[in-house]
């Protein structure tokens, strides 16, 4: 999925999130805030936990 369609998705979801933050995310130019961690993984439908730890809950 590009930064662009996530990014979409995002917004579709009511998060306030553009491209430029999901590319200063990927490049530890920015840290993930809670709530944005909770809509990455909503979006992907995955836990938060497998998102941080890589592991299912």
């Amino acid at each position: 999925m590009s930064q662009r369609d996530l990014a979409y998705k995002l917004q579709l979801a009511g998060y306030d999130m553009d491209k430029n933050v999901i590319t200063r995310i990927e490049t530890n130019k920015r840290y993930v805030t809670d709530l944005e961690l909770k809509a990455i993984a909503e979006i992907f439908q995955v836990s938060y936990i497998f998102l941080i730890d890589g592991k299912d809950e």
